[in-house]
């Protein structure tokens, strides 16, 4: 399994793919992908923590 850091990257790069650039994400958006974002990375540190 790839550590944190390399999936966390990655989760990034797709939402900049999907949203041309996060500078230009209103605080709103930036919130709606926060709690989408949170929940992958919580599941994949539990994921990791269980190895």
């Amino acid at each position: 399994m790839k550590n944190i850091k390399d999936i966390a990257h990655h989760i990034i790069c797709l939402l900049i793919n999907q949203y041309g650039s996060l500078k230009y994400l209103s605080p709103i958006e930036t919130e709606e992908l926060d709690i989408i974002i949170r929940p992958i990375i919580d599941n994949i540190k539990v994921k990791i923590n269980r190895k």
